[in-house]
């Protein structure tokens, strides 16, 4: 899976003391803004809704990874890994089938904790995993790859 990234504009405001990181799509629309003391903080902060509404995406059966760019783009930008992606692909594809996380552990013969530890961004699953995940959900998640 190829990483994916989130273009961003980092600005600081003399007044508050405050930087702020505001995030791109592929469309040029505003994804998300994170804000900090540090132009660090203000990253990390973008990441994190960055991350955070992607899942909240898959939790409604979308998958929103696709408004993130498939190039590094010239400039500032975040890089998410398959690490952080593959997952929130997983959780998109089982809701959107109407599975629930006990319908996916069965299928793979797990427990539903270990089943959710999957959905999780930097989850780690084996390629081995990775291909019965495909087989369990009917979906590509190596495309990406």
């Amino acid at each position: 899976m190829q990483f994916r990234y989130l273009p961003y504009t980092l600005t600081h405001d003399d007044e508050t003391r405050t930087w702020s990181a505001e995030g791109r799509d592929t469309k040029g629309d505003v994804f998300g803004v994170g804000a900090g003391s540090t132009p660090e903080a203000a990253q990390d902060a973008l990441r994190a809704y960055v991350l955070e509404s992607l899942v909240g995406g898959a939790t409604d059966g979308e998958d929103f990874t696709h408004d993130l760019a498939e190039r590094d783009p010239a400039g500032d930008c975040l890089a998410f890994s398959p690490q952080e992606l593959i997952p929130v692909a997983l959780r998109a594809a089982r809701v959107r089938q109407h599975l629930r996380q006990t319908d996916m552990a069965a299928r793979l013969g797990l427990t539903q904790q270990a089943y959710q530890k999957l959905e999780r961004p930097g989850a780690n699953p084996t390629l081995a995993t990775l291909v019965r995940l495909e087989q369990a959900v009917g979906v590509a998640l190596l495309v990406m790859a």
